[in-house]
């Protein structure tokens, strides 16, 4: 059985404070000026860049953050892998996956030792970087105490920076599972649980050698964007590139990885009679959150969030009047309507899949508008769970 959720629920509206503060200082620069909605629409952001950290075999372009489209092109930077470092297999992983591209951020080579200093350094630095996915794979290698430390700031980064999301790794695998999601589970907390997901166990690679899976599931993100959409949940997907599991789990195991009164679940990897080895789960680690409960939702939302925000930036010229908020919602909807076009929101007609309010005593107070500010409201039924989630973002008129 896929655990992917505990079944569908009727339509209904949930609304869910997103509240966005969206100033563009640099408008004071060129004073009051005419501006129209781009013909194009909204432009729709990326949504499976990872930002990879971690230690390399060799030291190339002063150790600078660098976009690579291929393990090749790792290799002839980097160089290969070294034994208890994972940053290499992982980028192997996720080209062989379906990754196309990935930004490497080293923190050292591979003579040195892994340190926790080292791996808060380059996520740090990855906050500067267009990305959507975080991986430190080389964290696996520290004390346990910094190995949680370094994960949970990954989620809150992402929790802070509210554009990208953390795909975790456990520590490497004993011989009792249950040992294994109890540390994880009690050691993992934060403000960013629902930014975030974990996979079990770890994988056997070509090479004979067990390494985390965070590298093979974000290229499984990567093609399962472009090839369905990044409302489809990527699950029941095969895993390329590998020869097995560090551990096969059993149904209960699965079961107890999947349900846990904490809401941490644990994602598993399966390996199924004629059909390989499988990603056999969707959800975040918010699992109690009916929200963010699924892997598909937190990332579409992030997605049209990004995209709708970074494409409303003609607004804050126009004077904040009655003519824009029409504007505004004719401009949402047409990005919506093409969303809801190729089956990423649900309901037998468009007004039952989406919406976008904007105006005033309805989204806005004579006080915002006294203070500049125009708030959108964006309403989506989307596809699992089968709930309206409605988007809010406020953007500073200038």
């Amino acid at each position: 059985m896929l655990h992917f959720g505990h079944g569908q629920t009727p339509i209904h509206m949930k609304a869910i404070s997103l509240s966005l503060l969206f100033t563009l200082f640099f408008a004071l620069a060129f004073g009051q000026r005419s501006s129209s909605a781009p013909a194009s629409g909204v432009a729709q952001v990326e949504t499976a860049i990872p930002a990879i950290i971690g230690y390399t075999q060799m030291a190339a372009k002063g150790n600078r953050p660098t976009l690579v489209k291929s393990y090749a092109e790792y290799q002839r930077l980097y160089g290969g892998s070294t034994a208890g470092y994972y940053l290499a297999e992982s980028v192997q992983l996720f080209f062989q996956n379906g990754g196309q591209k990935c930004t490497i951020i080293p923190v050292g080579t591979t003579q040195s030792p892994v340190r926790r200093q080292d791996l808060l350094q380059g996520l740090s630095i990855s906050k500067k970087m267009s990305v959507q996915l975080l991986l430190i794979p080389d964290a696996v290698a520290l004390s346990e105490a910094d190995f949680y430390a370094v994960q949970r700031s990954m989620m809150n980064t992402c929790a802070l920076m509210k554009d990208r999301f953390a795909i975790l790794n456990t520590r490497n695998p004993s011989a009792n599972y249950n040992q294994d999601f109890q540390s994880f589970r009690s050691n993992t907390s934060g403000s960013g649980l629902s930014y975030a997901a974990v996979y079990y166990p770890w994988l056997v690679n070509g090479s004979n050698v067990s390494v985390p899976p965070a590298g093979a599931i974000a290229g499984i993100y990567a093609k399962k964007d472009r090839n369905d959409g990044v409302w489809k949940a990527p699950a029941n997907v095969q895993i390329s590139g590998i020869s097995g599991l560090s551990h096969n789990l059993s149904t209960a195991a699965q079961n107890a990885a999947t349900t846990h009164t904490s809401g941490k679940s644990i994602n598993a990897i399966v390996s199924m009679p004629n059909k390989g080895i499988l990603v056999w789960g969707a959800r975040t680690l918010a699992g109690n959150d009916n929200e963010w409960r699924y892997v598909p939702v937190r990332r579409f939302a992030t997605m049209v969030e990004q995209s709708v925000e970074n494409s409303l930036s003609w607004a804050v010229f126009e004077p904040n009047d009655a003519n824009l908020w029409a504007k505004v919602e004719t401009f949402c909807e047409a990005y919506l309507q093409e969303l809801y076009r190729q089956g990423a929101l649900q309901g037998a007609k468009a007004n039952q899949a989406y919406f976008v309010k904007c105006g005033l005593n309805e989204t806005m107070t004579q006080n915002d508008l006294n203070q500049g500010i125009m708030n959108v409201e964006i309403g989506m039924a989307l596809i699992r769970p089968a709930e309206f989630l409605v988007l809010r973002i406020q953007l500073k008129m200038q």
